[in-house]
């Protein structure tokens, strides 16, 4: 353009503020078209402001955010091109037509205008009307990018409530299926979750016989839709667990429960393994899971889905289907779901195809889950998030199981027989406020089977349950109560101790047998404690001193008991309490 006398730099900080059409940026080095533009854009409803050059522009861009800018090509100091390539990275998300207005012709020139981030451009000298239909149009299009950035706020807003809103719900849903988990001893999980809900279910319990129950589930799909069966999963698991009901009638529930509740689309793959109080037997149902790999001493053997995913048919054959299995205490077993075969690394291979066997080799071989499985995951996957949700569990046997001396190994499969065997593992809060023996019996449904005489063995359990608590965890003394204010001061060091808080269990192991002319039952308490000398005990029986304010508990325990033994260290008690009946029933054990 013709060079004119030295531009005028005059200020346009008392211009009108934007109208209704909002505010225009004027860049110009010539003062006739700064002028020309202003009016002709003030008629058309704009607020102006102006610039000299493309180092003003910049700067007015920041402080007086324009609606739309008018720029010239050709200007002393920064061009045109370089002043739009910066205000449109000042802009960033939200979108400022930036219009041309140059006396250039050339393709070449007006490409240089697109390229430096211009949306449209006018070649002068330019017509007004098209002048004016060419701002109408790119006000359309700035009015369009406004309103889809203001969905994407509002959007945004919901998604942050909304994924607020879902991890809270996570962490009640969550919670309320791992509190009735059992914390089993010798049990490692490894889990990841495509989503904050998972479609994976981990589900723990003790049996009667003092052995364990797992179950692995993978419903389909994940997030919310594949976990909304969890808790009802949950609920019948444990409820007929705690009742000793064998492992056919827990999926039979289930599987009805979920035939009536889901969609045909949706279903739980699972995994269900009971293990006797012996470690002697193993019982493996497998429907649509990966393979269940136990390791024992001839090496890895794999049981492979050999049943239909639940909640799809509603009569499963899993009478026919349940494998029963001897191994011994010193197996191991790993479970998982297909989500830990799928994995992928960056280059989309799956784990299952990088190395999987290898790991379950040395898995196999000794070494544990998390320094075999967990790493070689983590070195696969890194930081690329699975595509569905991952878990693995192992149990080793030994550990899980709760007692060392079961009574023979009770079917799983079947109805027992005869007696039975309950055991429970306190510690923290439940160790002072153990609910009363009776209730924890009945929902056993084992109460009726001791008939007029849980009265006389709440009393043998509550004396040494107590003396294991006190004696063992708590580490009292009993002499403390010699002293004249003596039971004060205990049961104040007691208050004491357990406000200062604590660690240690109590194990409390009930055992039945009916016999043809009664029953039996035997008690085993052991606790966390170091122990005492038990012949103090022995002492006490054959020095009875009245006056003695400690150890007449024991006394009667003695006198209702048929036996009273401790084992050493003298951190665990065996009582057996004996009945007879005036007329026996069916005959079913003799004595």
């Amino acid at each position: 353009m013709t060079m004119a006398p030295a531009p005028s730099r005059e200020s346009t900080a008392t211009q009108p503020v934007r109208t209704d059409r909002g505010l225009a940026l004027i860049v110009d080095d010539e003062v006739a078209n700064r002028r020309l533009l202003e009016k002709l854009l003030q008629q058309e409803g704009f607020g102006t402001v102006c610039a000299v050059d493309g180092a003003e522009a910049v700067t007015l861009f920041s402080e007086r955010t324009p609606d739309i800018v008018f720029m010239d090509v050709m200007m002393p100091g920064m061009d045109g091109y370089e002043a739009t390539r910066r205000i449109k990275s000042l802009s960033r998300a939200r979108f400022v037509p930036v219009i041309f207005l140059t006396a250039l012709s050339d393709s070449a020139s007006l490409a240089r205008c697109i390229d430096a981030g211009g949306d449209d451009f006018l070649s002068k000298p330019f017509s007004i009307e098209i002048f004016k239909a060419r701002v109408v149009a790119l006000e359309r299009i700035r009015e369009l990018y406004r309103e889809l950035a203001w969905q994407h706020d509002q959007l945004s807003l919901r998604f942050d409530a909304e994924r607020r809103d879902e991890a809270m719900a996570e962490r009640v849903f969550s919670h309320a299926i791992a509190a009735r988990n059992v914390v089993l001893d010798g049990v490692a999980a490894l889990h990841r979750s495509a989503s904050s809900f998972s479609g994976d279910l981990v589900l723990t319990a003790r049996l009667p016989d003092g052995g364990a129950r797992l179950l692995v589930g993978d419903f389909t799909g994940h997030g919310l839709a594949a976990a909304i069966g969890a808790l009802p999963v949950t609920e019948i698991f444990h409820a007929m667990s705690s009742r000793g009901a064998d492992c056919v009638s827990v999926l039979e529930e289930i599987n009805r429960k979920l035939c009536t509740l889901l969609p045909p689309d949706r279903f739980m793959a699972a995994t269900l393994i009971s293990v006797s109080g012996t470690g002697s037997r193993l019982w493996v149902w497998n429907g649509g899971m990966p393979p269940v790999i136990i390791a024992g001493a001839e090496g890895l053997h794999r049981v492979a889905s050999h049943g239909l995913p639940l909640g799809i048919v509603p009569d499963g054959r899993y009478h026919e289907e349940m494998q029963v299995q001897s191994i011994t205490p010193a197996c191991r077993l790993l479970m998982m779901s297909d989500g830990l075969l799928e994995a992928r690394d960056r280059a989309g291979v799956m784990f299952q195809a990088a190395g999987l066997d290898a790991c379950l080799d040395r898995w196999g071989a000794g070494e544990g889950m998390a320094s075999v499985l967990e790493t070689a995951l983590e070195a696969h996957c890194g930081a690329v998030a699975p595509d569905d949700d991952v878990t693995a569990v192992e149990l080793v046997v030994s550990k899980a199981l709760l007692v060392e001396d079961c009574v023979p190994d009770v079917s799983h499969g079947e109805r027992a027989r005869v007696g039975w065997e309950w055991s429970v593992s306190l510690s923290g809060p439940y160790l002072v406020e153990r609910p009363p023996l009776g209730m924890m019996l009945e929902s056993a449904g084992f109460l009726n089977s001791l008939g007029a005489h849980i009265g006389a063995i709440d009393t043998v359990v509550a004396e040494l349950y107590s003396n294991a608590v006190e004696h063992g965890v708590l580490g009292l003394a009993s002499s403390l109560k010699s002293s004249p204010d003596g039971f004060h001061a205990y049961y104040e060091q007691r208050a004491r101790r357990i406000a200062a808080g604590w660690r240690g269990f109590v194990r409390l192991h009930i055992s039945f047998t009916p016999l043809v002319d009664g029953g039996r039952v035997r008690i085993v308490v052991s606790d966390s404690g170091p122990g005492f000398d038990a012949t103090i005990v022995d002492e006490l029986e054959r020095d009875p001193d009245p006056a003695r304010p400690w150890g007449r508990g024991l006394s009667v325990v003695r006198k209702l008991c048929e036996s009273l033994g401790f084992e050493a260290p003298g951190n665990r008690v065996i009582a057996v309490y004996r009945w007879i009946d005036r007329v026996a029933e069916a005959p079913l054990e003799s004595t």
